[in-house]
């Protein structure tokens, strides 16, 4: 993989899962839990997981790092089909 295509499906893979984490209920409501639980405890984690834009900016290095294990790669590609997905609707919505 380029390193070009390694950065934008890095950077895709990233805004994902900050977005998911940070705005969606998740599965069971995970990400909710998540967040209240958080927030109960106050602090800039919490506020960090409450902004999709600050968390992707702390999620970069980590993905980053895990593409040297083949899976990581699988698991950016398909979180940046999702991400490509996300913004087609978001896009087309009429």
């Amino acid at each position: 993989m380029t390193e070009l295509l390694q950065i934008f499906l890095t950077g895709l893979a990233a805004s994902r899962v900050a977005y998911m984490v940070a705005r969606e209920d998740g599965p069971a409501f995970v990400f909710i839990r998540w967040r209240s639980w958080l927030a109960a405890r106050g602090g800039w984690v919490a506020d960090l997981f409450d902004c999709p834009y600050c968390l992707s900016v702390w999620l970069v290095p980590v993905f980053w790092l895990l593409p040297d294990i083949i899976t990581a790669v699988v698991a950016s590609m398909w979180l940046a089909f999702a991400a490509v997905a996300i913004m087609e609707k978001l896009t087309n919505d009429n």
